[in-house]
């Protein structure tokens, strides 16, 4: 849910009435919600990473995102407790799979760019940035994030990071832009193969950029 609506709802912002004066206004808007992020007083969460603590609100968080709505509503611990630990899913994910899949993004640093989406509905991208927080809009349920980094990915994929743009969209199910990574490779085959980084292809994606090759 974009953040105009989520204002709308809470009686902060009308989508009707919505003047030009408003619109202008709305990157200061912005700001001010990132602002409102680090206001630690007013918070009722906080999410520790790498031991750092993040003050969060989770009326907030609920209407940003459903995995977050899911939690704060159930019996899960998380839903009594202050402070929720949060780890760095790459590495836990990728442990003793990818090898190669390191993305030169602070994981704390990629986390905080997540919940400052969740407040402001905007984020400065990189392909390491992308990667990273790709995954984190999968699992918390962000389709509008999941939807930016894919586009992102989509339009910027080089012989530098085919290979683990690849492997991300297989583990968070991005089928266009596993797609693309297979065309990439298909037409580029012959130069890629040459390089090191080219065994590290998962199987999957290797033989459907070759049917690829072969076909196209």
């Amino acid at each position: 849910m974009r953040i105009l609506q989520c204002l709308e709802i809470s009686g902060l912002f009308s989508l009707e009435t919505e003047s030009p004066a408003e619109v202008a206004q709305l990157s200061h808007l912005q700001l001010t919600m990132k602002e409102f992020l680090r206001q630690a007083p007013y918070s009722d969460i906080s999410f520790e990473v790498e031991s750092q603590l993040i003050p969060a609100h989770k009326w907030w968080l609920t209407k940003r995102s459903k995995y977050f709505t899911n939690m704060f509503s159930s019996g899960m611990l998380e839903a009594q407790a202050s402070k929720i630990p949060i780890t760095d899913m790459t590495a836990n994910s990728f442990k003793g799979k990818y090898s190669l899949l390191r993305f030169n993004c602070h994981f704390q640093t990629a986390f905080l760019e997540f919940l400052e989406f969740l407040y402001s509905d905007h984020v400065e991208l990189n392909d390491a940035l992308a990667l990273e927080l790709l995954q984190q809009a999968d699992k918390y349920s962000v389709a509008e994030l999941k939807t930016l980094c894919e586009n992102y990915l989509t339009k910027n994929i080089t012989p530098e990071n085919y290979v683990v743009v690849g492997q991300m969209s297989e583990l968070v199910d991005a089928a266009d832009l596993r797609q693309t990574v297979i065309n990439f490779i298909a037409q580029n085959i012959e130069k890629l193969k040459e390089k090191k980084d080219f065994e590290k292809i998962s199987d999957s994606l290797l033989r459907d950029s070759i049917v690829k090759f072969i076909t196209k």
